[in-house]
């Protein structure tokens, strides 16, 4: 007779474990029912505003590029002159790091690569 009141309370107690442990399964399902909701309009807003922002991400892209060649340029520019200051103070290694830096933009834009084209 013991033996079976304690295994029925012990029933009881796992009764009532398990339902407990359902309300909190059907609670946290419902969270994420909410959560998952949440975020499809997070990435529906996300979309919106990254499509929103593209032509002045093109936009700010393409006066980036632009600003780097007038960079590429301004150095070509101030080559020549850097190049005599250099020679001039005899910083020789200095002069052909100078050199070396434009060597690459000096041959893509070559005048004789020019010349050829046309």
């Amino acid at each position: 007779k013991t033996l079976v009141y304690e295994n029925y309370n012990k029933f009881i107690n796992a009764t009532d474990t398990i339902k407990a442990m359902k309300g909190n399964v059907e609670q946290l399902t419902d969270e994420m029912t909410a959560l998952e909701s949440g975020m499809r309009a997070l990435t529906a807003r996300t979309e919106r505003i990254d499509e929103a922002l593209k032509p002045k991400r093109d936009a700010v892209a393409r006066l980036d590029r632009v600003h780097r060649l007038l960079q590429r340029l301004q150095f070509l520019i101030e080559l020549p002159t850097r190049l005599e200051q250099c020679i001039a103070a005899r910083s020789f290694a200095q002069a052909v790091d100078h050199y070396e830096r434009a060597r690459p933009i000096l041959r893509k834009y070559s005048f004789s690569r020019i010349t050829a084209e046309h």
